[in-house]
């Protein structure tokens, strides 16, 4: 584990969680500004974090792939309702 020399995290005891409520909220009164509903289409770096909903990571991986022995990765993010 990472250990913090300074800041709040290098004093035991409990810390503050910040909660993503307001930033939920937010995002999808974006997405129904801009007529997508719960679909949208990822423009920015930002629209990649998992702040604004669930994200499911899949995984598939072939018993006799084709050409090279890969494992390839799917990730979707699922909107928050």
């Amino acid at each position: 584990m990472k250990r913090f020399s300074d800041g709040i995290l290098a004093h035991p005891g409990p810390h503050p969680v910040l909660l993503l409520l307001k930033h939920i909220k937010k995002k999808a009164k974006q997405r129904a500004a801009s007529g997508c509903g719960d679909v949208f289409f990822m423009r920015t770096a930002e629209d990649l974090t998992g702040q604004d909903g669930d994200l499911v990571l899949i995984e598939f991986c072939e018993e006799h792939p084709p050409l090279i022995n890969q494992v390839n990765f799917h990730w979707l993010e699922c909107a928050a309702k």
